[in-house]
């Protein structure tokens, strides 16, 4: 039974097809023709215009002329430039804009620029925080979507994230969200996640870690949860959403070259699916990582593969600039009776590098040697 869980057809992990950059696609209209173009204006012309009209740095000025010169009447963007000026970009802000997509230079002011603007104020962004949102995801304008579609993702945004500062930190982490209609996949993932039991914080968490998840078609999550539950990953589980996340992102053939490393280091079918309920990020973890790591703690006293079924997260840090350093010097201080008890193995693994120099090798500092110097170099820890 628990191999016929185990093999269940995965779903490849990349259900989007390639989008285009916004470049890209605006390649597709006549500014952007591979025709031999007339060039109206010279690019030092529109740099000396674009640095006195409109203070730009030499900098950004000569970046900018170099795209201008493809439009017909580049003062037509300076009434772009205009617009944002007199709604509180600061140079630095507009500056910013147009190096990110220069496109936003070629969007219709009244069109899509003015509509979008004012579409999204009204949602209660101030003019500072519509610039900072600009700025972050200069897609806003660029996207051939509606005005009104744009302001219906950054509204439903809004509801989920809870301030405009987060949806400009989220946008600027994954414009995707601006792509299509939120209401077929985000939302309904959400809502599915929810009554599996997920918390808010959770979903807020991996939704700026993970954002491709909560975007997939609602049907492929679907499915995840379904195998996820087969698996016993119990859903008041705090992994429960790692356990999605895993399985997405994951190809049959790759999940089942997965099973087949672990049996080979000798877990059984039944310890295979406790690793996955207990920590399934394991499964997200490099092949030869697993290796490296299994065969370094396999070979200390007192781990077998039971105690990896009950440490799967020791199989997360790295063999060679934590696990093997941090031991050498445990070692050291135990074969100088300098620690009246033996820490846990998870203990020493689990503590960041500040934590373990300022408990293991500062106060040891002369007794450790040239082990403990070793580690203090590879942490670029300074503070002695």
């Amino acid at each position: 039974m628990t191999l016929h869980l185990l093999r269940r057809t995965l779903i490849s992990s990349s259900s989007f097809k390639h989008e285009p950059s916004n470049l890209t696609k605006l390649s597709n209209f006549p500014l952007f023709s591979t025709v031999v173009t007339q060039i109206r204006k010279p690019t030092s012309e529109i740099t000396n215009y674009l640095i006195k009209n409109h203070n730009f740095s030499q900098e950004t000025a000569s970046k900018t002329a170099t795209f201008l010169t493809r439009l017909k009447d580049f003062k037509k963007s300076g009434l772009v430039l205009e617009f944002f000026e007199k709604n509180g970009f600061s140079k630095t802000q507009l500056e910013e804009l147009v190096i990110r997509d220069p496109g936003v230079l070629a969007s219709d002011l009244n069109k899509s620029i003015r509509v979008k603007f004012e579409g999204i104020k009204d949602l209660g962004f101030s003019n500072d925080e519509l610039a900072n949102l600009l700025c972050a995801a200069p897609a806003i304008l660029t996207l051939p979507r509606s005005g009104g579609a744009i302001v219906s993702s950054i509204s439903a945004l809004q509801n989920i994230v809870g301030s405009n500062s987060d949806v400009t930190k989220l946008l600027k982490v994954c414009n995707w969200f601006l792509n299509g209609d939120l209401n077929s996949n985000l939302l309904p993932n959400i809502e599915l996640m929810k009554k599996c039991g997920i918390s808010q914080l959770q979903i807020r968490q991996n939704l700026f870690s993970f954002p491709r998840l909560f975007l997939q078609k609602h049907e492929i999550i679907r499915d995840c949860v379904r195998r996820v539950d087969e698996m016993g990953l119990r859903r008041d589980s705090k992994m429960y959403i790692h356990g999605l996340r895993v399985l997405k992102s994951m190809t049959l053939e790759k999940w089942e070259s997965k099973l087949k490393l672990f049996k080979n280091l000798g877990f059984s079918e039944g310890d295979i699916l406790s690793v996955f309920r207990r920590t399934p990020q394991v499964f997200a973890v490099s092949e030869k990582k697993i290796l490296e790591v299994s065969k370094l703690l396999l070979s200390y006293e007192n781990v077998d593969v039971a105690f990896l079924v009950q440490h799967p997260e020791l199989f997360i840090f790295s063999a060679g600039s934590r696990i093997r350093p941090r031991m050498e010097i445990i070692g050291v201080l135990l074969s100088k009776s300098l620690l009246l008890k033996e820490p846990s193995l998870t203990t020493l693994c689990k503590l960041d590098d500040e934590a373990f120099i300022l408990r293991y090798v500062i106060p040891y500092v002369g007794e450790v040697g040239e082990v403990g110097e070793k580690y203090l170099v590879s942490t670029g820890f300074k503070s002695l």
